[in-house]
């Protein structure tokens, strides 16, 4: 773990914030096979804090009225059975129509129509299902985020693989490495299961989360705002910079970024001003005197 010694004051932010605050379409309800349906939400603001308050990530289903594979999947997979039981019982569903939410669209990535985005209630990106999915393949897919059978009510969503892997979280910013976390000595965060090295450290997370937890959810900043790609970085490439933890998905960004750090904490900083909702005014950041459419 390198560290880049610096006098600038930097809180927490992460890249998932470029997009809070991005209003969605009108709710729908699916009639689906029988009586169950889905009922998609008409506000991603919304569903962002029904995700934070019910533990659930977000489905963000994307598509346009002219698009006609994504009437197929509305008509032949949302109305599933199948498919509504693990939406409604997995995820927060939200529909966004790309023409009117093109900010979103291009932030996220999308390049085609229908994408299905799994986001964290951080928005962090967990998945993004591009093109037509039948039932059974977009069942296998949400499986990867959240693995129910729903044969049985006693099924539990499992966590997300933390960042970090199996390293303790804690241990860089006490000794400036890290070390291997204890399955037994573990909690979840944000949707995600993290290990710690032993209970000191566990307890030291919980009373100052943000402390521990990496810029951008540990992803690549300078891939994000240099290539518009979300990128994930990697624990090997991670540096400290105004304590805090920064990781990178290369070496060539790395570098990039130890050439440059201030711009890049001034590029999130724009970010997170812009996409605040209007009548909650950004905390600013302080700096020392020093099968599928194709998107039209």
């Amino acid at each position: 773990m390198q560290r880049i010694s610096t006098t600038l004051c930097q809180p927490w932010i992460h890249v998932g914030c470029l997009v809070l605050g991005i209003l969605a379409t009108p709710a729908t309800a699916l009639q689906a096979k029988g009586t169950a349906q889905i009922v998609w939400r008409d506000s991603l603001r919304q569903a962002l804090q029904e995700s934070s308050e019910v533990r659930k990530p977000m489905l963000v289903e994307v598509s346009t009225t002219w698009c006609g594979y994504c009437k197929k999947m509305e008509k032949e997979t949302f109305s599933d059975r199948r498919i509504v039981d693990h939406i409604s019982e997995c995820f927060v569903p939200v529909k966004v129509d790309g023409e009117q939410q093109r900010d979103f669209v291009k932030r996220i990535g999308i390049r085609s129509y229908p994408t299905t985005v799994i986001l964290g209630s951080d928005m962090q990106v967990l998945a993004k299902i591009t093109g037509y999915r039948t039932p059974e393949q977009l069942s296998q897919d949400l499986s990867t985020v959240c693995d129910r059978s729903h044969e049985s009510t006693n099924d539990v969503p499992l966590l997300q693989a933390s960042v970090f892997g199996n390293l303790c979280p804690v241990t860089p910013m006490e000794t400036g490495k890290f070390i291997a976390g204890n399955q037994d000595v573990s909690m979840s965060f944000r949707g995600y299961q993290l290990q710690f090295a032993n209970d000191d450290c566990r307890q030291k997370f919980q009373q100052n989360p943000a402390k521990f937890w990496p810029v951008a959810d540990g992803q690549c900043v300078v891939s994000y705002f240099d290539q518009q790609h979300m990128t994930a970085g990697k624990v090997n490439l991670g540096v400290m910079y105004n304590d805090r933890i920064w990781m990178f998905a290369s070496p060539e960004h790395l570098e990039r970024f130890k050439s440059s750090p201030d711009r890049y904490v001034h590029l999130l900083q724009q970010a997170q001003a812009k996409s605040q909702p209007a009548e909650q005014p950004a905390a600013p950041i302080q700096t020392a005197r020093t099968n599928q459419t194709t998107a039209k």
